[in-house]
């Protein structure tokens, strides 16, 4: 008897198999960067964050209780100076929106906090002051459950640098129609503020505290172990991509939203150009010391560190060659921020005074995206985040 044996056509034997896996031959390097930046830069950012806005949490308490008995002047100064110091520290975690800051999908951990912290541009005057006339910062809940609009550091910053007797919504509107907002007398008036920031300001450090929870318990350990068993991400380059998504807010949200949008330079932005209604922190006037600590920030995303001794993405691109491109960025970074430091007023005042100086500021920050987006995303294969596909400026 002749047994026949047919055989088992190759395509079938392979086809249920999963296609093979290239692994990463520098994994390693990769994740010492997310693991510098997280441990180096993120986590010290925030935490000098939150003991800045506890600060402000005192001086704004002490503010409102001033207010109880009198106008307050040295105590609202004082507050005023506490906000400028968490402000500027926040605008350096303005350029680390990625992990828990972020929002998915665009981070595989994002859960939005960042907003809920400061939502600029996202903004409405009228909002506040609506809550405000309406005392609804003292509804049991108001800051777990209110729209970004009415809280957060931009809420803080109109409440502490507003003189004003009149409000910033239309005359139609509930609290002008109804006589809400005319029925308040001024003392009324800058009590409500000093009272509403106060609890905004808890509300933030609140906010601040679970972002840095967030990281320092489960995302910065993710992160440095990017492309491992239990990471969540796939790869090591998976998760460098996210971290090049937060750096890329030097082209989406500095040069473009901070400068470009001002002068006028981003379509459609307003009617008549310059936009000096849309640049950052109007009422403070804050906006240029802003962008010296988004390039301070951006700086230390780049390098691992704020100072000497990191491992950031110039570390990668030292080995893979391109160590004159990490330096012509970082003199880039640097030309940047020394023409913003010699800055003379606020982006708003100077886009109608002076434009030339935000445009030449514009052009600085151009040279380092330009960078960002050519040669530092082909050298490092590194990929573009949807907000950021087509951007051709």
């Amino acid at each position: 008897m002749i047994i026949k044996i047919t055989a088992v056509p190759m395509v079938v034997l392979l086809c249920g198999c999963p296609p093979a896996v290239k692994p990463e031959t520098d994994g390693d390097a990769k994740r010492l960067v997310l693991e510098q930046v997280t441990a180096r830069v993120v986590l010290p950012t925030l935490e000098a964050f939150i003991v800045e806005s506890e600060a402000l949490q005192v001086s704004s308490a002490a503010w409102r209780e001033a207010r109880r008995t009198g106008p307050a002047l040295t105590e609202r100064d004082a507050a005023r100076a506490a906000f400028k110091a968490a402000f500027l520290r926040w605008q350096r975690a303005e350029m680390m929106a990625f992990g828990p800051a972020g929002k998915p999908p665009t981070y595989s951990l994002g859960q939005g906090l960042r907003d809920t912290i400061y939502a600029w541009p996202t903004i409405n005057p009228c909002r506040v002051d609506t809550v405000l006339a309406g005392r609804l910062y003292e509804t049991p809940g108001f800051f777990d459950t209110a729209l970004v609009t009415s809280t957060g550091l931009a809420a803080i910053e109109a409440l502490l640098f507003t003189d004003a007797t009149g409000n910033s919504c239309a005359a139609g509107d509930a609290i002008n129609a109804m006589g809400t907002w005319a029925a308040m007398t001024p003392d009324e008036l800058g009590l409500r503020r000093a009272e509403y920031a106060t609890l905004a300001v808890t509300a933030v450090v609140k906010q601040a505290k679970l972002l840095r929870d967030a990281w320092a318990n489960d995302a910065a350990h993710r992160y440095a172990t990017a492309g491992l068993a239990g990471s969540g991400f796939p790869t090591a380059q998976a998760g460098l991509n996210e971290l090049f998504a937060a750096l890329f807010q030097a082209d989406l949200a500095l040069k473009n939203a901070r400068i470009g949008v001002p002068l006028g330079l981003v379509p459609a932005t307003c009617a008549n150009v310059p936009c000096p209604e849309q640049a950052e922190a109007l009422p403070s006037k804050l906006s240029r010391e802003a962008i010296v600590e988004n390039l301070d920030g951006l700086r230390a995303l780049l390098r691992g560190d704020f100072t000497e001794g990191g491992h950031g993405f110039d570390a990668l691109l030292e080995v893979r060659g391109a160590g004159s491109l990490a330096k012509e960025m970082d003199a880039a970074l640097l030309t940047a921020r020394a023409r913003a430091t010699g800055l003379t007023g606020p982006i708003d005042a100077l886009v109608v005074s002076n434009p030339a100086d935000v445009q030449q500021l514009h052009a600085d920050v151009k040279v380092f995206t330009d960078l960002l987006k050519l040669q530092f995303i082909t050298v490092l294969s590194l990929q573009v985040p949807a907000e950021g596909a087509g951007d051709a400026d």
